[in-house]
């Protein structure tokens, strides 16, 4: 990025911006803070023949009535697929009173990413402006000065030391039944988000702890908002989210029944060697492949991951093979299978760097 104090982003008044909660790491040799600054750049989609036909293909799927896709809640959550993403755009943001310019526009799929460099004056020049409080950054996306809009965003700026948590999202705090193809859709476009009983309390316990937190899911980037309600409601850690790109407009739009296949395992290899210090829990279910990704990660980074806990899913339970299979080369003192969160909680020897 660079400090730049004219030209706001080249966001028309009838598009709009979704950030993604990010993270920074700090470089010890210069003393700077690297803060990721991610989001999306969409225009809201219209009442076309292509929308309407990718909504009969999910009423289908489905099995739904008429009138049950004509519900607010199935409106609301589809429409963020359906949206058009906008290339080509600039993207500046604000961070207390200094603008930075992102070096790249937007790509074909809107995204727009860059990194933050703050040096350790500059942070605490913006902590005095209170644009970082509790350990996090907070910025604005600006839009055109004739629009009148922002939109926030927040990094987490998180020290070289200490416990990280990589978390999985769907049946591994969420319920979403991801082997079903109907139950997938049905939990995802028409019912209230459920949490998994326990994990919530959990999580806070590992977090007073000093844990802090990846969200790495399988889930589209466009359920980043209820997911993220989900995770208010019940009293969550907040932390970064990474989701994989995904738009109904899309030819690959049965990939949306197909949530192991994308980049989880690099995304969990990039958080892995962005803080080289410090320990790592993974937590997932047996229902996607988080045993397989996660035995994989901890043989690459055999003294980073203290442990793996799974959530045994009954549709898909760990038998011995797949045990055998995930966990290879003398890691049965990394992993766990559990069924109930309570079963972890007086598991502490992640916390001694195990």
């Amino acid at each position: 990025m660079v400090n730049v104090a004219r030209n706001l982003s080249e966001i028309e008044p009838h598009q709009s911006v979704i950030t993604y909660p990010s993270y920074g790491t700090m470089d010890r040799e210069k003393r700077t803070w690297n803060i990721q600054i991610r989001g999306t750049v969409f225009e809201p989609c219209g009442d076309d023949y292509q929308s309407r036909l990718l909504v009969r293909f999910l009423q289908r799927a489905m099995q739904g009535e008429g009138k049950i896709v004509e519900s607010q809640m199935f409106r609301h959550r589809v429409s963020s697929f359906l949206a058009q993403h906008k290339r080509g755009k600039r993207v500046t943001i604000r961070v207390g009173d200094k603008m930075y310019r992102l070096r790249h526009l937007t790509r074909r799929n809107g995204f727009f990413g860059g990194i933050l460099r703050l040096s350790q004056y500059e942070v605490e020049r913006f902590k005095d402006q209170e644009a970082i409080r509790d350990g996090w950054l907070y910025f604005d996306v600006l839009a055109r000065r004739t629009s009148f809009r922002e939109f926030s965003g927040h990094s987490q700026l998180i020290e070289p030391h200490g416990i990280s948590v990589i978390s999985d999202i769907d049946d591994t705090i969420k319920r979403t039944n991801v082997n079903c193809r109907r139950e997938l859709l049905v939990n995802t476009f028409l019912r209230d988000y459920e949490a998994i009983p326990g994990m919530s309390q959990l999580y806070r316990q590992w977090a007073e702890a000093g844990a802090v937190f990846h969200y790495v899911s399988s889930s589209p980037w466009q359920l980043l908002e209820p997911l993220q309600q989900l995770c208010d409601d019940h009293q969550f850690p907040r932390g970064s989210y990474h989701l994989r790109s995904l738009r109904l407009r899309d030819p690959r739009v049965l990939t949306l029944l197909l949530p192991a296949r994308w980049g989880k395992r690099h995304t969990i290899r990039s958080i892995l060697k962005s803080f080289p210090d410090r320990k790592f829990i993974l937590v997932g279910d047996s229902g996607e492949r988080d045993p397989e990704l996660y035995g994989a990660a901890a043989r690459k980074f055999p003294h980073r991951v203290a442990r793996i806990y799974i959530r045994d899913i009954a549709s898909r339970a760990m038998d011995r093979n797949r045990i055998r299979r995930a966990f290879r080369r003398n890691m049965s003192d990394t992993w766990r299978i559990f069924d109930d969160a309570d079963q972890l909680a007086t598991d502490h020897q992640w916390s001694s760097g195990h």
